[in-house]
């Protein structure tokens, strides 16, 4: 098991677009946005500013890494018979499931971590109450799981790296946007679109968390509402790929 952890790992580690799209886009942008942006604003609002940008392209990371990354390389392997000579070796495709996550999970966290500390390093982030920084790594580990259980869905019913890719990055880019990710809040869209935005998790997230990161945490049912209904998505692809792979069988 540790031996197939270590080269899931490796082989992640050499996909270039989760290393740019997970890493570092949102350490270049959160650098990059803060410096341009911080002389406009007030001294007193500067801390809170740059951890409003470090906690919103906090989320892109497992977004990109796993969402895009994992999932068009998972998809590439069925194309390829990969995973199906991984069954003759005994690792059936819930073991594989579980081995993936761990070796996303592993290389997610090693890339929040560096973050992180780069981020806290140059800019002036605000100190967070405890409270408020064990409810988001509780947040963000919910997060993970759940973009990993979708992505991990998408690359099983498409198996076709083409269709995995184009499906994950529409998502990923029409995330970022429905979250105010891309520099419009989602309180700014016209009321159709927000009621959809509001739907999602990163939304609720970056609603919640920048603005209670250092005092009392506010309202979050809205949060866990949004985390029950994307994890009720993600059950329903996940059981359309049992249901898919049950047919196979016979």
């Amino acid at each position: 098991m540790k031996r197939y952890i270590t080269y899931e790992i490796r082989n992640n580690l050499g996909n270039f677009m989760s290393m740019i799209f997970g890493f570092l886009m949102p350490l270049f942008m959160t650098i990059l946005i803060f410096h341009a942006y911080k002389g406009q604003m007030p001294k007193d609002l500067v801390g809170d500013f740059a951890t409003q940008m470090y906690l919103t392209n906090l989320i892109m990371i497992p977004m990109a890494m796993i969402l895009i990354g994992f999932a068009s390389m998972c998809s590439q392997e069925i194309e390829q018979g990969v995973t199906k000579r991984l069954e003759l070796f005994g690792y059936v495709y819930r073991k594989q499931m579980v081995v993936k996550f761990w070796a996303q999970f592993i290389i997610v966290v090693i890339a929040i971590f560096l973050y992180s500390i780069i981020i806290c390093v140059i800019l002036p982030v605000n100190a967070p109450k405890f409270g408020s920084l064990f409810a988001y790594l509780i947040c963000f580990l919910a997060l993970i799981v759940l973009v990993y259980l979708i992505a991990y869905a998408i690359a099983m019913l498409t198996q076709k790296f083409s269709a995995a890719f184009g499906i994950t990055m529409t998502l990923y880019f029409g995330i970022m946007i429905l979250s105010g990710m891309m520099g419009v809040t989602a309180d700014k869209f016209p009321k159709p679109v927000r009621n959809v935005a509001e739907l999602l998790p990163t939304t609720r997230m970056i609603e919640v968390f920048p603005d209670s990161w250092s005092t009392s945490l506010g309202n979050v049912a809205p949060l866990i509402q949004s985390f029950l209904l994307w994890y009720g998505v993600a059950g329903i692809l996940l059981f359309l790929v049992a249901r898919k792979n049950s047919r196979k069988k016979y």
